[in-house]
């Protein structure tokens, strides 16, 4: 749901039993209630009805709001012409980085791991990047404790260095790579 309507969200919290999430749009300032809370955090935050009805005026700052997954991991693939790099980043493992991995300090920094996803799920995503007319970017997916992935965001200019280097998937070695084979042969798809 985007919506800047106190009604709208309010509705859309009780159509939504599991949960709901909020996180910025945009790359800007918070957003602070009267009561001095953030109603667009950086991070993901779970907002509830109380929270709701005791902090946010009748309109407000448009927000994107969604239903809460349960995670059993969260995937970030880095994908360049049919080649898949992809990260399992294990956030369920802790308390305060359950909601969102981002929220990491040295004392409870998320574990990162190589991943292969499945042949179907590669090629879905071979599809949609195709039909987006992108070459690169990268996905986020979530896995649910029912093993269901549930794709949630392409950014075509994502970042993938910190899961590269902790990973040691070795990502600019492989673009550079990949640069230099369609350089000297032209440029055929992953296979």
């Amino acid at each position: 749901l985007i919506t800047n309507s106190k009604e709208e969200l309010l509705n859309f919290i009780a159509e939504t039993p599991q949960g709901v999430i909020t996180k910025a749009i945009g790359n800007y300032s918070p957003i602070y209630t009267s009561q001095n809370e953030v109603l667009n955090p950086v991070y993901t935050k779970e907002v509830d009805k109380d929270f709701i009805e005791s902090t946010c005026p009748k309109t407000f700052v448009i927000s994107l709001f969604q239903e809460k997954l349960s995670k059993l991991l969260e995937l970030r693939v880095f994908y360049l012409l049919g080649h898949f790099y992809t990260t399992a980043i294990m956030s369920q493992q802790n308390l305060a980085t359950s909601l969102d991995s981002r929220e990491q300090t040295a004392e409870n920094r998320c574990n990162l791991e190589p991943y292969k996803l499945p042949i179907d799920i590669e090629k879905k995503i071979d599809i949609l990047l195709s039909r987006l007319k992108l070459n690169t970017g990268c996905i986020d997916l979530v896995l649910t404790p029912e093993n269901e992935y549930v794709f949630l965001e392409v950014n075509p200019v994502g970042q993938f260095s910190g899961y590269s280097r902790r990973t040691g998937l070795n990502i600019p070695q492989h673009i550079a790579s990949v640069l230099v084979s369609i350089d000297q042969n032209g440029y055929t798809k992953a296979d």
